[in-house]
């Protein structure tokens, strides 16, 4: 990923994926012939443990953590990842490569959608066509249940793409954006694309060592940078450590966002990435592919936070099919999770959540990039780490505002035997459980969303959210005695008011009130 500029001025307005291969460091785009061993150079000095080849599907979905999520049902189903790509690949092959890739590791394969907002490609792109079977794969490698949707614009200028853009953010979960180019000052003008809080939007930083691309600068896009990754004998993370192609900055042009706060002492402006993933092209992946124009096909490993991009999506995807809900704007989350309760140090990060790199990988041989060096805690060069996978899915649910409950008042009842009071509060999520407690339980006694009145008297029913730090809402509940009377009514007959439920004729374990 990284690309050319944007404008119209001196530079081309066109966006361009740089895949890198790892045979041939810094060959990007050029090195198209799928598996070939293309510009001869050495591999990087000073990491004697690299992977015999490719790492496998099996060997991160491990080494991540992937496997907890899956078993406790977080595959991703129920969500729609949507990749967002130029040019694409053909149809047919993109199915076939993709069935071919998960035969040989032995993963149940699917069919992606792939739709041309802007009409059908004219011509066929190599890059293009790698970046696309990429993120494909390894999307569906990681959440193997997720729905997968590939947006194509017809060429890689900006307005096509961001037609895309616009029909990926209402008709999926997850966008992933595995491109960019270098920031331009009309770029805030685009933040609409991005607006969708129920969407999560995510994009690769780049690969250009110290430069800040869009679209991963907007301040609603999760921008993700890059690791070197080495396995240990067990298929555990033996070490992980900066990437030096990972692109990194301070944006000239997005504001500072607030959840950025605290995180650095520069607050002039937007800083990415936000967190990072694996994108070292020699400590690669597998990639299944068919070049549109070659025909040739076969495997090569890749890297760049190309394939970063959609990995984290997957952790996105399976992370809403494990909370039965969008995840949408996560990135106050994410940065509150990294910070270690009761420490008010950003310097260091929470391990339970994120790992914090913080070392850099020795340079390669003739290194074209002076990319940002790791330190303790947020860095641009991979920002706040990367994920501990089960930890990132297992956070509570985020938003773009602070929950809170909402509880109508309750109206004063006049006590009757066997009363009950249906209570009406919910969260501002709207799916978040609320636990009702009451002052006097003699008064009257939480059942469940219900009151059981058993006396006169006055008593708080409070509403909270079990398990979050929400203010919780209370209400004051009157019940008057009832007018002596000669004769008694049957409590059955006590008319539906107010919430006020009538007392079943007959007892049992338990009374179902109305919802």
């Amino acid at each position: 990923m990284s690309g050319a500029g944007r404008d119209t001025g001196n530079r081309s307005p066109r966006l361009r994926p740089e895949i890198y291969w790892k045979y041939g460091w810094n060959d990007g785009n050029l090195a198209n012939l799928t598996g070939s061993a293309k510009g001869g150079d050495l591999r990087p000095l000073g990491v004697p443990y690299l992977p015999a080849g490719g790492y496998t599907p099996a060997d991160i979905i491990h080494a991540y953590g992937y496997d907890q999520i899956h078993s406790s049902g977080g595959t991703g189903s129920n969500t729609t990842i949507a990749i967002v790509v130029a040019f694409g690949c053909p149809e047919n092959t993109l199915r076939s490569d993709l069935d071919d890739f998960c035969s040989y590791f032995g993963i149940s394969t699917c069919t992606p959608t792939v739709v041309y907002p802007t009409g059908k490609p004219e011509v066929d792109d190599s890059g293009w066509a790698g970046e696309t079977m990429m993120d494909v794969e390894w999307a569906h490698a990681l959440a193997p249940d997720a729905n997968l949707l590939v947006v194509v614009s017809q060429d890689d200028l900006d307005a096509n793409l961001n037609q895309c853009i616009q029909y990926a953010s209402t008709n999926a979960d997850v966008v992933s954006m595995s491109w960019g180019g270098p920031e331009d000052p009309s770029d805030p003008l685009n933040h609409f694309l991005f607006t969708n809080t129920g969407v999560s939007f995510v994009a690769a930083s780049g690969d250009s060592g110290k430069e800040v691309d869009w679209p991963p600068s907007d301040p609603n896009v999760l921008a993700v940078g890059g690791t070197s990754l080495l396995l240990s004998w067990n298929k555990t993370i033996g070490s992980e450590t900066a990437w030096g192609g990972s692109s990194g900055g301070i944006s000239k042009y997005q504001p500072f966002p607030s959840y950025q706060a605290g995180w650095s002492s520069v607050n002039s402006g937007r800083q990415i990435p936000d967190v990072s993933f694996l994108a070292d092209p020699y400590t690669g992946v597998y990639v299944y592919n068919t070049d549109p124009i070659t025909g040739e096909a076969g495997w090569s490993i890749n890297g760049g936070t190309s394939i970063a991009c959609p990995m984290w999506a997957s952790l996105l995807a399976c992370r809403s099919s494990l909370a039965g809900s969008p995840n949408g704007f996560l990135h106050p989350l994410l940065y509150g999770s990294a910070s270690i309760p009761g420490k008010s140090n950003r310097n260091e990060i929470s391990s339970s959540v994120f790992r914090d790199i913080t070392h850099r990988q020795p340079r390669y041989p003739n290194d074209p990039y002076q990319a940002f060096s790791p330190t303790q805690g947020y860095d641009l060069a991979t920002g706040i780490g990367s994920p501990v996978t089960a930890a990132v899915a297992a956070l509570s649910p985020s938003s773009t505002s602070p929950v809170s409950v909402n509880f109508p008042a309750i109206e004063p009842v006049t006590y009757s035997p066997g009363l009950r009071v249906r209570l009406d509060a919910n969260s501002s999520r709207g799916n978040l459980p609320i636990r009702f407690t009451s002052s006097k339980p003699a008064v009257a006694a939480v059942e469940g969303n219900s009151l059981l009145i058993r006396g006169a008297g006055t008593t708080s029913i409070t509403a909270g959210i079990p398990g979050r730090s929400v203010a919780p809402v209370s209400r004051t509940l009157v019940v008057e005695r009832a007018p002596v009377s000669p004769t008694t009514g049957n409590p059955s007959s006590v008319p539906h008011q107010n919430g006020i439920l009538p007392s079943p004729a007959v007892s049992a374990p338990s009374v179902p009130t109305h919802q």
